[in-house]
C-alpha cells in the first residue's frame, strides 16, 4: 500500500488583539477669571462684571473597544487512503 498522506497540522489560533487601552480624559480647561469691573464713572453706574464663563466638562473617556474574539482553529482534515 501506498502511505497513507499525513495530517495537515492545525493551523494556531490567531492571538487576541490586544485592548486599546483608554484615551485619557482631557484635562478641563480652568476657568477664565472675571473682567474686573470698570471703576465707577461718578453718578454713572457701575458696568456688570462679565460672568465667568463655565467650565468646559471633560470629555468622557472613549469606551475600550472589545477584544476581538479568536478565530477558531481551522478543524484538521482527515487523513486519506491512497
Amino acid at each position: 500500500m501506498i502511505p497513507m498522506i499525513p495530517m495537515i497540522p492545525m493551523i494556531p489560533m490567531i492571538p487576541m488583539i490586544p485592548m486599546i487601552p483608554m484615551i485619557p480624559m482631557i484635562p478641563m480647561i480652568p476657568m477664565i477669571p472675571m473682567i474686573p469691573m470698570i471703576p465707577m464713572i461718578p453718578m454713572i453706574p457701575m458696568i456688570p462684571m462679565i460672568p465667568m464663563i463655565p467650565m468646559i466638562p471633560m470629555i468622557p473617556m472613549i469606551p475600550m473597544i472589545p477584544m476581538i474574539p479568536m478565530i477558531p482553529m481551522i478543524p484538521m482534515i482527515p487523513m486519506k487512503n491512497i
